[in-house]
């Protein structure tokens, strides 16, 4: 990789940077704390050789951790689905309650928690394709 190599792949990051600003601006979330992104060409004082082994083994110890991570927040997802999946009996359940009692005030609470557990239900359905 040359110096203009590499600032051209600086500048693409900060123009990744900017479109995934003006992306949140554009779904209305806040930027208030984004800061613009700053990239810098510094020249490697190692051999070409021994540079590309030295970021190798970076990337492998950065893989390696994502791994970790990825592993960790499946875990994580499967006791949230899980959970997820108690509320929407749950709510099944007080609605079924609800509409037992007949009253217009308890109908209406039968379908608030029919609501909710048809969202979740939902969201449920499109973390588990």
């Amino acid at each position: 990789m040359d110096k203009e190599d590499a600032e051209r792949r600086a500048k693409e990051i900060r123009e990744c940077g900017d479109q995934m600003k003006a992306e949140r601006i554009a779904r209305g979330e806040s930027v208030e704390m984004w800061s613009d992104w700053v990239t810098n060409v510094i020249p490697s004082p190692w051999e070409p050789a021994e540079h590309f082994e030295i970021m190798a083994q970076e990337w492998m110890d950065d893989a390696d951790n994502l791994r970790q991570h990825a592993i960790r927040l499946t875990a994580e997802r499967d006791e949230l689905l899980a959970d997820l999946q108690e509320v929407v009996a749950t709510l099944r359940r007080y609605e079924q309650l609800h509409r037992a009692k007949g009253t217009a005030e308890s109908l209406e609470k039968a379908e608030i928690n029919a609501d909710l557990a048809l969202r979740f239900e939902q969201t449920i359905a499109k973390a588990t394709q």
